[in-house]
């Protein structure tokens, strides 16, 4: 008799996966927008351009 298998955690589902990159987007747009308001420009450069590399074929972050 085999031991029952270990459960994992199911794949995330489309919607999550996107829910989940929303959400590390809107933080990083949060974390930007602070930096850029205590004039901390540097910082905020460097967010945004992670942010631009994270979404490279989305046409929101580009100008």
């Amino acid at each position: 008799m085999e031991p029952p298998a270990a459960k994992e955690a199911p794949p995330l589902q489309p919607a999550a996966e996107e829910d989940a990159m929303l959400s590390a987007t809107a933080a990083m747009a949060k974390e930007a927008s602070v930096a850029f308001q205590g004039c901390r420009y540097a910082d905020c450069a460097a967010v945004l351009t992670r942010l631009l590399d994270k979404k490279e074929g989305d046409l929101k972050v580009h100008l």
